[in-house]
Parts: structure tokens; sequence; C-alpha cells
């Protein structure tokens, strides 16, 4: 697996999306392999995500993926997204 770590600044009001601290999709160039997933990411002493929201991806062979990431703060969602080259097959 490949972590990923995402820093949420500021991070007052990051609030659930679609019942995750947020979402990842990566699909490969030729578009044969997508995954999703949600992070490990603990919550504060408020009950909210901390600032840190940490994924982590197992991509299935090697290419350039393009990634997606959403979180959602004070009701707005967020989005990037950003191409990510895998060397190897990572299981």
């Amino acid at each position: 697996d490949v972590s990923m770590v995402f820093r949420v600044s500021p991070e007052r009001g990051v609030e659930p999306y679609l019942g995750a601290w947020g979402h990842m999709l990566a699909a490969s160039a030729d578009l044969v392999d997508m995954t999703h997933n949600h992070p490990i990411t603990a919550a504060d002493s408020s009950g909210g995500a901390g600032k840190d929201i940490q994924f982590n991806m197992a991509f299935p062979r090697a290419g350039v993926y393009r990634v997606w990431v959403q979180f959602q703060r004070l009701g707005v969602v967020n989005t990037v997204a950003f191409n990510v080259p895998v060397e190897e097959a990572l299981q």
C-alpha cells in the first residue's frame, strides 16, 4: 500500500461526506483499473476529523493513475486531482 496524507488547513469545519471523512478514486490511464477508498483518520476531541486525512491505496499494476480526492468542509465539497506514476504493482 501507498500512504497519502492530506493536511486540511484550516481544519475547522471538516465534515463527513457521503458517510466518510473523505473519498479517493484512482483510475489507470487506460481506464482498465479503478479503485475507491476511504481514509483511515481518527476523530479529534470535538468529534470532527483531524487536520490530516490519510488514505492507504493499493495500485493493482504499474502505470500512471489519475487520482481524485474529496472532502467536505462547512457544507462545501472540495475536490483535488493529480497524477500518480506507479513503477511497479504494489499489493
